[in-house]
């Protein structure tokens, strides 16, 4: 009896968050159209963790001519131009609305001016579709005709499986997007891939956390291109306030559950996706060598 009360009221919680996920859809989302389809089977996604640094290294001449993903801070690195990634991903909306602080905006605008400056190859923008709000940012990418841009929703899309598909499918909505990687596997898969591969998604944060004698909980987030000298600094919401360490460690929740909730989705679509980190935290993908990639 215990068993089968637990079911339903689990069934009965998945049927409500669909519900209430409709309503989000309706309420946020915004019409981006269909994914622009790819015509190869691989596509290689480079996360910023420290480990891409090695990555790079062993196995850098190997991606040359690949179909790479990159995101955030890529383009304003030395392998940018390299690698001449297919695609740039940005999630945050600290790019292009106002009132975050003053660190975080000067990061985002030199990491759109070195992408802007250095493109010299196609390549398409992803970046989320509330951008369309602000005419102005999305106005410097028109200075480079080799970039052409492509949107999509960031609403959080929660409990029944199958209506989830749908919606991610439809560009409406995908598992809660809390880390940059989310929304550059549901891109991979929506674009026709059969392969993913992801890189530098190290995800080792846990043991990064801290909190000081003031109670500021505090991370370290390492990047490739700052692995010797990022310090613990805050998480924002929102780019504004500082995140208590409940949730910080939320975030972190949301973001490996929605990996298992992408798996389900690459599997429905016949797609594999081979998470090639060798520190990475994230359990939801096969592993897999890059020497047998």
């Amino acid at each position: 009896m215990g068993s089968w009360l637990e079911t339903q009221i689990s069934n009965f919680n998945k049927v409500s968050q669909s519900f209430a996920t409709t309503l989000k859809i309706v309420l946020r989302s915004k019409w981006v159209g269909k994914t622009p389809q790819a015509n190869s089977r691989d596509l290689f996604i480079l996360a910023n963790g420290p480990s891409l640094n090695k990555s790079l290294q062993d196995h850098g001449e190997a991606l040359l001519g690949k179909d790479i993903l990159c995101v955030n801070k890529f383009p304003d690195t030395e392998f940018y131009e390299k690698y001449k990634p297919k695609y740039f991903l940005f999630l945050s909306k600290e790019y292009f609305k106002p009132g975050h602080i003053q660190k975080n905006i000067e990061n985002r605008k030199s990491i759109v001016d070195s992408f802007i400056e250095k493109t010299n190859w196609p390549c398409l923008l992803i970046c989320p579709a509330s951008a369309k709000s602000n005419q102005e940012f999305l106005n410097q990418f028109s200075k480079n005709n080799s970039i052409a841009i492509h949107f999509f929703n960031d609403t959080p899309v929660e409990g029944l499986q199958c209506t989830n598909a749908i919606f991610m499918r439809k560009n409406m909505g995908m598992p809660r997007p809390h880390n940059v990687v989310i929304p550059s596997l549901v891109h991979g898969i929506n674009a026709g891939y059969k392969n993913l591969y992801l890189l530098g998604a190290d995800h080792s944060w846990l043991s990064q956390i801290s909190v000081d004698q003031q109670n500021n909980a505090l991370i370290n987030q390492k990047h490739f291109y700052d692995e010797d000298s990022s310090k613990s600094e805050h998480m924002y919401t929102n780019g504004i306030k500082p995140k208590r360490l409940h949730e910080i460690l939320e975030k972190f929740v949301h973001s490996f559950r929605s990996y298992f909730v992408i798996e389900a989705y690459a599997k429905k679509n016949n797609v594999n996706i081979y998470n090639c980190t060798p520190t990475s935290f994230i359990d939801a993908f096969r592993r897999k060598d890059l020497n047998n990639v």
